[in-house]
């Protein structure tokens, strides 16, 4: 953070990109794995654009780059900083799908926190990537049925999903329900 600093104050910008990478200081600050929220934090104080796009295969905003390290810390100082939560890739992709992929979604529990914050936040919901891909069936296709659930619960279409009744009570139900559905004739569907 120091030697930031110093950088900083000595005339070096915070929108200067790296050429191999064309990341912004801030966008490889969100995106590495360690502890960043200071260096965030002083990036946004000095200037650096919370909405600008890096990458030079495939352009991305600097909150699709943090999404996926389910951090709520840097979420928080970019959202506050006026990050376009309603950004998309040129394919679709926006922060609400972009924290399901990535390694560990299958099981860590920091996306279910990451999941809440971008919906209190106010992202969408139902974005769909042109290869038809959207955060609630990619949580399906994964096991987060948490995650599935807090997407319905927060007004998420369910057709993506394309359950049945009983999908439903299997993957967010009781046993009372799936009872139910058995008692009616359920176990058929497909």
């Amino acid at each position: 953070l120091t030697g930031v600093k110093r950088e900083l104050d000595s005339g070096v910008s915070v929108a200067e990109r790296d050429p191999d990478t064309d990341l912004t200081p801030l966008a490889a600050a969100v995106a590495s794995p360690k502890e960043v929220g200071h260096l965030v934090r002083l990036l946004l104080e000095r200037g650096a654009d919370p909405n600008a796009e890096c990458g030079i295969k495939r352009k991305k905003s600097i909150l699709l780059l943090a999404a996926p390290a389910w951090d709520p810390i840097r979420l928080r100082l970019l959202v506050d900083a006026g990050a376009d939560l309603t950004y998309r890739t040129e394919s679709g992709y926006d922060a609400m799908m972009c924290c399901f992929f990535v390694e560990g979604a299958s099981h860590d529990p920091g996306l279910l926190d990451t999941v809440r914050f971008l919906i209190d936040s106010g992202a969408p919901l139902d974005g769909a990537s042109k290869y038809g891909e959207t955060a609630i069936a990619t949580a399906s296709r994964l096991g987060r049925f948490d995650a599935v659930s807090c997407l319905l619960r927060a007004g998420a279409d369910p057709a993506p999903l394309r359950w049945s009744s009983l999908h439903r009570a299997v993957a967010l139900g009781t046993s009372a329900d799936l009872q139910d559905l058995v008692d009616d004739g359920e176990l058929e569907t497909r």
